[in-house]
């Protein structure tokens, strides 16, 4: 990727997409003759991915542009049938959003479609998440999830079709967009969420505050976020969400809240504070 800044990772080896102890491909040479690369299956064990996005929106996996920079749609013309994924960790380090992901794909079914700078990719896997830090915010502990993600980039930026991360039996589903220029236009919805596991997703200064809370009840929320984050300001959000059938007690007292039911909605104002 020539745009892409790696003095933005500093200590960190940018370099390297991935790794595997165990990798084989399966070639359609005819294809060739038409200008495009077909690969009917590749099967990746025991690997490391390693993805990482600059301030600026470059990434370490364009291969649509030459070191010369010349456009890419005359360059790539790739057909991914099948990516098969077993035990193959992942970083993802977002710094246009502070954000880390760390985990790994258990078993995974990918597919994509690549030409010049427009890339079709459809998959879904059983993923354990380890590690999700945004800012100083950081969750660090063992997440099973099945994902199931549909997009497409172009020029123009990344566009989410229904994706949906499902944790225990809550489906998450992510639609919208994230423009080239880095505004964002996201939406996230959840229902049937079971508040009575929710608290050993909190992070840790957190989780520890509420464990002495017994919670139960069902919540689902909409949170919509809309506008280009910068290093003073946030994007907007608004968010809005329902609690039914709810009860709550605490451990070190008789004190306990029973059969409550509410609506409710968080903006961060006009002005975006945070």
């Amino acid at each position: 990727s020539p745009d892409f800044d790696r003095a933005a990772f500093k200590g960190i080896n940018t370099d390297t997409l991935l790794t595997a102890k165990s990798a084989s491909i399966d070639f359609r040479t005819s294809d060739m003759l038409r200008g495009a690369y077909t690969f009917t299956k590749i099967s990746i064990r025991s690997g490391n991915l390693n993805l990482f996005t600059d301030t600026s929106g470059h990434y370490n996996y364009d291969i649509s542009k030459n070191k010369d920079k010349t456009a890419g749609s005359d360059n790539v013309k790739l057909n991914l049938n099948r990516i098969n994924l077993s035990d193959v960790g992942f970083v993802y380090n977002d710094r246009r959003v502070d954000l880390i992901i760390k985990g790994m794909f258990k078993d995974g079914r990918l597919k994509s479609k690549i030409r010049g700078n427009n890339i079709d990719f459809d998959g879904n896997s059983k993923v354990i998440f380890n590690l999700f830090q945004l800012g100083s915010t950081s969750i660090k502990q063992s997440i099973p999830a099945d994902l199931e993600v549909g997009l497409n980039q172009n020029e123009k930026g990344t566009f989410f079709r229904k994706s949906t991360m499902r944790i225990e039996n809550w489906d998450f589903v992510l639609t919208g967009y994230v423009a080239s220029d880095n505004y964002l236009d996201l939406k996230v919805v959840a229902d049937n969420i079971d508040i009575s596991k929710i608290i050993r997703f909190f992070p840790e200064k957190y989780s520890k505050a509420a464990s002495a809370y017994h919670p139960s009840g069902t919540l689902k929320f909409n949170w919509i976020t809309k506008g280009k984050p910068t290093r003073s300001e946030d994007p907007h959000y608004d968010i809005t969400f329902s609690l039914k059938n709810a009860h709550v007690d605490y451990s070190k007292s008789d004190l306990k809240i029973d059969r409550f039911s509410f609506d409710g909605a968080f903006t961060n104002g006009a002005k975006n504070r945070s």
